[in-house]
């Protein structure tokens, strides 16, 4: 009887900390849950910002392309009316 006594006694303070690893098991989990929530919140963030910054340049840079070409097409009509003078002045 006190054999089996002590057996109990020994059952009942292993599963007691086999709860108490399990509670603090728990609480790491959710530790670790709400780090890689807030992380990976932040990397969105960051890639969304990242993102609009470039979506940004690439749009002055669309419009610095337009306005290039815009130029180069009027130095073209200017060059083609001076040759024509030219030729005809030959």
């Amino acid at each position: 009887m006190a054999k089996q006594q002590a057996q109990t006694h020994i059952t009942k303070d292993w599963l007691s900390s086999i709860e108490k690893d399990e509670e603090e098991m728990k609480a790491k989990v959710q530790q670790m849950e709400m780090y890689i929530n807030n992380a990976a919140s932040n990397s969105l963030k960051e890639l969304q910002d990242k993102a609009e910054a470039h979506f940004q340049l690439l749009r002055g840079l669309q419009t610095w392309n337009w306005v290039q070409k815009r130029n180069i097409q009027t130095q073209d009509e200017q060059l083609s009316k001076l040759q024509k003078m030219s030729e005809a002045m030959s």
